[in-house]
């Protein structure tokens, strides 16, 4: 992953320094490389992927946990963008007191192991039943990522807390301000991203980027115009295409959104 963050700036660097060779603006390439390092930084960032345990399926099998039902079964799975996606359950136990002011559970497992944890904002109450799962998202070659405590279900009311984290995808524009609905996404960062996604979206915004300092410079020079319309060009046709990549990953987040409360309606009935 730091790897591709690297090569990923790395084009970005050079594609903002090329373009304003190319159209004149010499001076304007050491501020176009310092303000696209921070910003291209950022995109990157927000690209990669969450960091969780990653081990061999074979092994998690295998583990010993003395909090997991030896019965304990996988649930209905889905497959999406070559990773299966299924719930395990982790333990199962009973509520044994309750401090709502702190936020705290006290429960025995059915294996008598006692333990305190956070209620995860569920209500619950003495003699309640509650449920722990993680999600394991594995390839075809059998290496599993680990979400730990990735669901929690109050067995006797259904209520659950899905614990998955998420990651927001923004265009770094004025016209977010305006359009924030077109140019503002967010989705769980277990959901693959594909690679050219990631690719594309960098290197749309280092060109929206430079063509926005060119556009300034323009103005400064009263050429709004003339040499620079392929920057004006280059500035609109970037962030339509920052659009689309947007709108992409909403749909792609929906899908992905609908089959992970799928396996959650399973589990509660």
């Amino acid at each position: 992953m730091r790897t591709l963050m690297v090569q990923q700036l790395l084009i970005a660097l050079f594609l903002s320094a090329f373009i304003a060779f190319l159209t004149g603006g010499s001076s304007l390439v050491f501020i176009s490389i310092i303000g696209l390092s921070i910003s291209a930084f950022i995109l990157i960032m927000g690209c990669s992927a969450k960091q969780c345990d990653k081990q061999p399926e074979a092994e998690l099998a295998h583990q010993y946990n003395p909090d997991v039902q030896q019965t304990a079964h996988a649930l209905p799975q889905f497959t999406l963008s070559g990773k299966v996606y299924r719930f395990i359950e982790t333990y199962s136990a009973t509520v044994i007191d309750v401090s709502p002011c702190h936020g705290q559970i006290r429960l025995i497992t059915d294996t008598g192991r006692e333990k305190q944890l956070p209620d995860y904002g569920i209500p619950f109450r003495k003699s309640h039943r509650i449920r722990k799962y993680e999600l394991r998202q594995c390839s075809a070659s059998g290496d599993c990522n680990v979400f730990r405590d990735a669901l929690i279900i109050n067995v006797n009311t259904g209520e659950y807390e899905l614990t998955l984290a998420r990651k927001c995808i923004i265009i770094p524009a004025i016209f977010t301000l305006f359009f924030p609905n077109s140019s503002v996404t967010s989705h769980y960062k277990l959901m693959p991203v594909p690679l050219l996604f990631s690719v594309i979206f960098t290197l749309l915004s280092a060109v929206a980027f430079i063509s926005f300092l060119l556009m300034l410079w323009s103005i400064k020079e009263e050429q709004i115009w003339g040499e620079y319309r392929y920057a004006w060009l280059a500035y609109f046709l970037s962030r339509g295409g920052s659009f689309i990549c947007i709108n992409w990953m909403k749909q792609k987040s929906k899908i992905f959104d609908n089959k992970i409360v799928a396996l959650v309606e399973a589990v509660r009935h």
